[in-house]
């Protein structure tokens, strides 16, 4: 029997016993609700009288089963600070909960002895702590538990990084080059090879030695003739003088080919398309249904944008969601744009454009058919779809067959290449620790894998990734980037789609990056952004050489008493007389920058070294050649500009300059910058 009851009667329902917590929970539990039973726990009687004044209160406007579930929680609660007490310390009361507490119940060890909560248990055990302290402490203490992360949102997919991008739009664009690569071969074959329907009739069954160029060319001619631009294997029969039949000629399958090759060769399929239309939403940022809906049948679907010579053309397309035109620009030349793929597509399908014209029955959708005669991203059928013309649907958001086998090939090939440069770098590493003496070898870098969850619809992203970055995180440059009207939707973009790139993902690289610098006694600003953002890890030459260039351009731009001057070769009359300010000479009082109106406080350092000059003249010159010369009014202002910067750093130069010029090491010119 219990020795004690703790009941709380709910706003409807009957009363829940509480009691559990003061005495503890056994392992096993029988009867109703047995098999959901998590296991026992030990009772706390000085945390539980803390919370029970805020569990009652609670109750006041709480039905059964919210009572119930918070029972759950506070049971889940005791078991994590079971297992926590195993770990780390005792836990007797409610000041010894806090932040860490919460963070450790979220994200327990693999080898843990609790559970993650769900968010039903962790809201109530929440809001019950937080009752309890406000009711015993006041505001005397502010209690902040972490929220609760979003494990939908966390399972799924992010937006790939920097690497994953130009990885897939690396091997993109190789496919892209590929695809041209196998047309202008087409077309070089066509053009040397035998038309075979020119040959006379009585030879046409023995046509002797064919190459592949015969077949290409004679494919093309069968086209002319007939002009259908998707022959069927009897139309080409037939158009050789041979019966009408389903299998290819008989020196056509000796050469290995298929109706499949030999159309590759002159009309892109659905594969093609689905590289180039990605290529353009990398290159363009736009939605698939966007870039599918380009109309090529408006004059202005490309035009030159501004001077001719910088070889800029805008593109624009109709986009539905917005009910607007969206524009992107690029370059003319390049053979991966926007510009250049829809060209070399234009070129392409002209014919099953016209084929279309003439007998809508070809398309394999017939009620797109007007979109298709307006569209260049038609398609010769393939397999099942023979003689037929497919196009690019406005919903290709999911990868196709096509790009998730790409994907994986090019994944497999880096996983061999990753080994084996694994391997290399375990050799060149051993060498550098062998021989110190000699110029260490860099490490070769690995290649990157590529996201297999990747869609069509992720270039929209990385495109705004990238933008984001390159405008220093201006949202207006994504505004008008993406082709928002308004600035609201570009915030809710980049909060959905982008949050845990720049929240949670940026600052954990960040942290883990500065911890890394401090792990090795350094901490460079310049070095942490240099890796998170570029990813590049600069070598102990590399930040050599980075500190000298410090120094020349510290040399060279700032002035002996740490100031930068906005027009050194125009100084005023009064900072350097006989100066000509004509920007032939450059300004010879570098230590008169604390009252010149032209300078700009930079590096403390040498500004707390001018300063202790100053002071240590004031001490050995008289008081009338201290008041008419102008060092009295320089130092009132050096000590002004020095308070921008903390005063423990001040204090820590002055000890470092007091101690140089106390040993000697440093020599004072009592007359320097004396007018």
């Amino acid at each position: 029997m219990r020795p004690m009851t703790r009941m709380v009667a709910p706003k409807q329902g009957q009363p829940v016993d509480f009691s559990e917590l003061w005495v503890g929970a056994s392992a096993q539990r029988t009867g109703r609700g047995g098999q959901f039973w998590n296991g026992g726990f030990a009772g706390r009687p000085v945390l539980a009288d803390q919370l029970w004044p805020a569990i009652k209160l609670g109750a006041v406007s709480r039905g059964y089963s919210a009572l119930h579930i918070c029972l759950g929680g506070l049971r889940e609660f005791w078991r994590f600070l079971d297992g926590y007490e195993q770990r780390f310390g005792a836990v007797q009361s409610l000041a010894d909960i806090d932040e860490v507490k919460g963070l450790l119940w979220l994200h327990p060890p693999d080898d843990g002895d609790w559970k993650a909560p769900t968010l039903s248990y962790y809201s109530q055990c929440r809001f019950i702590l937080q009752q309890a302290l406000a009711l015993t402490s006041g505001k005397d203490r502010l209690f902040v538990w972490p929220p609760y992360p979003d494990r939908n949102y966390t399972v799924g997919k992010d937006v790939p990084d920097q690497a994953q991008s130009r990885a897939a739009l690396t091997l993109l664009k190789r496919e892209a080059q590929a695809i041209y690569a196998r047309w202008r071969r087409a077309d070089a074959l066509a053009a040397e090879g035998r038309n075979l329907m020119q040959l006379p009739r009585k030879r046409r069954n023995s046509f002797g030695t064919v190459t592949e160029a015969d077949v290409h060319a004679t494919y093309r001619a069968v086209i002319v003739q007939t002009g259908d631009p998707l022959p069927t294997i009897s139309g080409i029969r037939v158009a050789l003088g041979l019966r009408p039949h389903h299998n290819l000629p008989f020196f056509w399958a000796c050469l290995g080919l298929t109706l499949m090759d030999i159309q590759l060769g002159l009309y892109p399929s659905m594969d093609d398309l689905q590289c180039l239309s990605q290529l353009f939403m990398a290159r363009s940022g736009w939605n698939p249904s966007t870039v599918a809906a380009l109309n090529i049948s408006n004059p202005n679907w490309a035009v030159s944008h501004g001077d001719p010579a910088h070889d800029l053309w805008m593109i624009e397309s109709w986009k539905e969601r917005s009910r607007d035109w969206q524009q992107t620009i690029c370059r003319g030349r390049m053979t991966t744009a926007p510009l250049q793929i829809v060209r070399a597509l234009l070129g392409r399908t002209e014919a099953l454009r016209s084929l279309l014209s003439i007998d809508a029955s070809r398309a394999k959708d017939c009620t797109n058919v007007e979109r298709a005669l307006c569209s260049p991203w038609l398609a010769a059928g393939q397999k099942n779809c023979t003689g037929l013309v497919v196009a690019l649907g406005t919903d290709e958001t999911r990868p196709s067959v096509y790009w998730r086998r790409c994907v994986r090939q090019h994944n497999e090939e880096a996983r061999a290449m990753n080994a084996a440069i694994d391997r290399d770098n375990a050799i060149i590493a051993a060498n550098n620790a062998t021989r110190p003496e000699a110029s260490p070898r860099t490490l070769l870098v690995r290649r990157t894998l590529i996201p297999e969850s990747m869609t069509p619809s992720d270039w929209r992203d990385i495109y705004a990734n990238f933008v984001f970055v390159e405008s220093r995180y201006s949202w207006v440059m994504v505004q008008w980037a993406l082709g928002h009207k308004h600035l609201t939707s570009t915030r809710h973009y980049l909060r959905s789609k982008l949050w845990r790139r720049f929240s949670e993902k940026k600052l954990l690289d960040v942290q883990v990056t500065m911890f890394d610098e401090l792990r090795h006694g350094r901490l460079d600003l310049v070095v942490v952004r240099a890796r998170v953002e570029l990813g590049v890890d600069p070598s102990d030459d590399d930040r050599a050489r980075l500190d000298a260039h410090r120094q020349v351009i510290h040399a060279r731009e700032l002035t002996s008493s740490g100031y930068q001057c906005q027009r050194p070769f125009h100084p005023p009359q009064e900072i350097d007389p006989g100066n000509p300010s004509d920007g032939t000479m450059r300004c010879r009082r570098g230590e008169r920058c604390p009252g010149c109106p032209q300078a700009y406080a930079v590096d403390s350092f040498a500004m707390v070294k001018r300063l202790v000059e100053l002071e240590r003249i004031r001490c050995q010159v008289s008081m009338v050649i201290w008041i008419e010369s102008q060092l009295a009014g320089d130092l009132d202002m050096l000590q002004h500009d020095l308070r921008q910067w903390p005063e423990e750093e001040v204090a820590r130069h002055r000890r470092y300059w007091e101690a140089e010029f106390e040993s000697g090491r440093r020599v004072l010119d009592p007359w320097s910058g004396h007018n």
